[in-house]
């Protein structure tokens, strides 16, 4: 990766200030004004104005005594009251002239008087400003192969079985081991000081199609209440990468209950019970639901190539939007009540070990995302790539539509849902844009 642009240095000029423009690291903008002398008299006469409207002196009404008179009582309110005035007369000239835009309505502007006379003025004012990504040309990026999951009868029978294990009658086991077929729950963690939980309560078939190796050749011929320990290990379908990235485990499994399932018949009443008339009605769903879900997934791994694509190319980013972003996501975090529950499970180690890794990680998280919405949003202006609000409001709606059935007015739907939702459609079409003119391997 190469470093962003460089600090960059611009002149201009107009009949009120001479300024100089610094574009520094971290989105911030430096403006270095001078004032002219015509800026500096028409900030005096209106501070001179603006106290006499204001002050009383004996003998004359409010607003209406002597500019010499109030030049001569008051000349420190005038003088703090034209500096005051020439600073916000700089800026707006400065401000229009140097055409680069603040941040967003949050961002504060610090400014510094450098000197100041009757002849000149000096000012150097800075503010945060939106990132300024590069160019992005699509022919950079080299598409690799993915591999669409195909849907044959393995894929169709095991969301079928999925589908009978809700109309399922479970028969409890407590006169022998485990057997093949059975049906498991048990509790997983680590057999280390402190132990670390992986799962709890959770079900198991005991098959080769549904466990691990390891774990099934664990709890053939366990009874309920047994503790067994042993180690992870790699199953031998996993691909060699796979095997590599693995970490075998010391582990205590605790077998908890068996069960098994009598799983109803594919008829006509099972294809009642599912939403369906007939098993070939059933099965047809089903078929297309998995190849929708095949798609998906097939574009997102071509998407998510595309997203570390546009993470290769630098710029800077702004201190209080990276803070903002990161703030936002430790919100959420904190309101996961999943989330909460891992936590209370945790020892006062685990804790500090786990605060510091998902603070590395949000931050992590933040930039990588705010890296990719302004990498998309400099494609769609540097393509022209049109963007409707019927767009927007389609996937605010589906948006909403993940928390439940909702019925809701276009017009009513809420701003943070609307802005995610352009964020969501400005990163699809940059996409979109990428794959339809990148390169393929």
């Amino acid at each position: 990766m190469t470093k962003p642009q460089e600090e960059s240095l611009e002149e201009k000029k107009n009949e009120e200030v001479t300024l100089l423009v610094k574009r520094m690291p971290a989105c911030i903008v430096t403006l270095e004004v001078t004032a002219s002398k015509r800026l500096i008299e028409k900030a005096h006469a209106d501070a001179l104005k603006e106290v006499g409207k204001e002050v009383i002196l004996p003998g004359f009404r409010k607003g209406k005594a002597p500019i010499d008179l109030i030049q001569r009582q008051f000349s420190t309110s005038i003088a703090d009251k034209g500096k005051k005035l020439l600073a916000d007369y700089a800026f707006a000239s400065a401000f229009k002239l140097a055409a680069i835009p603040i941040l967003n309505d949050r961002s504060s502007i610090n400014f510094k008087l450098n000197k100041i006379s009757e002849e000149e003025a000096s000012f150097t004012f800075s503010y945060e400003t939106e990132p300024l990504p590069p160019t992005i040309d699509p022919k950079k990026f080299v598409l690799q192969p993915v591999q669409k999951q195909v849907i044959g009868e393995k894929e169709m029978g095991e969301a079928l079985k999925q589908m009978q294990m809700f109309f399922a009658k479970w028969t409890l086991i407590a006169d022998r081991p485990v057997q093949e077929g059975d049906y498991i729950l048990i509790d997983l963690e680590t057999n280390e000081d402190p132990p670390k939980k992986i799962f709890s309560d959770t079900r198991f078939e005991v098959s080769d199609s549904h466990m691990a190796t390891w774990m099934k050749k664990l709890v053939l011929g366990k009874k309920p209440g047994d503790i067994c320990e042993g180690i992870s290990e790699a199953d031998p379908d996993m691909s060699e990468e796979q095997k590599k990235a693995f970490l075998p485990k010391r582990v205590l499994l605790t077998l908890k209950k068996i069960e098994t399932a009598e799983l109803p018949p594919f008829d006509d009443d099972f294809a009642k019970k599912v939403g369906g008339k007939t098993m070939d009605d059933v099965r047809k769903f089903v078929k297309e639901m998995l190849e929708n879900k095949a798609e998906e997934a097939f574009q997102g791994k071509q998407r998510e190539q595309v997203s570390q694509f546009l993470l290769q190319h630098p710029f800077y980013l702004p201190v209080s939007l990276m803070r903002q972003e990161i703030e936002h996501r430790k919100t959420q975090l904190q309101a996961d009540p999943r989330y909460q529950h891992k936590l209370k499970q945790m020892t006062d180690l685990e804790r500090a070990v786990e605060k510091m890794q998902v603070e590395e990680a949000i931050s992590k998280q933040s930039e990588g995302a705010l890296r990719i919405f302004y990498a998309s949003r400099q494609i769609i202006r540097d393509n022209q790539i049109p963007i409707t609000q019927e767009e927007v409001e389609k996937e605010a709606l589906n948006t909403l539509k993940t928390f439940g059935p909702v019925k809701i007015d276009p017009n009513k739907i809420p701003q943070e849902v609307m802005a995610l939702a352009l964020s969501k459609v400005i990163l699809s079409k940059a996409q979109e844009y990428i794959l339809k003119n990148c390169l393929t391997n």
